[in-house]
């Protein structure tokens, strides 16, 4: 988490004011860290890349068992070592703002009905006074960024024949990413 931490310890002048910051972000983002918050996302990634770009997940499907576990780290930090720094501040910002899950992909997805195994992007919300937690579809802005990603470095992922060229390429990623590289790029979406 000192990757979330720093961010706010270098943009405030105040370490309190930091410290709550980093608080209330870690309130607000704490359902998608958990083991089935990441699984949520790692499955709606594999969803929506199933959708726009079929070949590419089924290369991976077939190389990977574990599918889009080579992206855990994206997902868990949101870019946050992969992005130059000004960067992962703009990611930052983004997420903080985000109130949940973005709807800007789920409109092309099939819809998720409770408990059926289409249900992939139905993203748990934390329970309140009121009951269960209702489900909700959408998508996460860090898995728009990851499916971008992917798509930005198809063909290279394409040639790869064994899941550790996949976590390979994943971990020399660190640092080398750019928002507007993956803004320009055109890809199946």
């Amino acid at each position: 988490m000192t990757d979330f931490a720093s961010r706010f310890l270098e943009t405030l002048d105040s370490e309190s004011d930091a410290f709550w910051c980093f608080v209330n972000c870690m309130r607000r983002w704490a359902s998608g860290l958990t083991a089935q918050g990441v699984a949520c996302k790692i499955q709606a990634a594999e969803e929506l890349l199933r959708h726009v770009d079929p070949e590419l997940y089924h290369h991976i499907a077939r190389t990977c068992e574990e599918r889009l576990l080579f992206c855990l780290r994206w997902l868990l930090l949101r870019f946050q070592r992969e992005l130059g720094h000004e960067d992962a501040l703009r990611v930052m910002e983004i997420s903080a703002l985000e109130a949940g899950p973005t709807d800007l992909a789920a409109g092309m997805l099939p819809t998720c009905r409770e408990g059926s195994a289409d249900s992939v992007l139905a993203c748990p919300i934390p329970a309140g006074e009121d009951g269960p937690a209702p489900r909700r579809v959408g998508v996460p802005f860090e898995v728009l960024l990851c499916v971008a990603l992917l798509i930005q470095h198809r063909q290279q992922l394409l040639q790869y024949q064994h899941v550790h060229d996949f976590f390979l390429f994943a971990h020399r990623l660190q640092g080398k990413v750019a928002l507007d590289a993956l803004r320009r790029a055109e890809g199946p979406l």
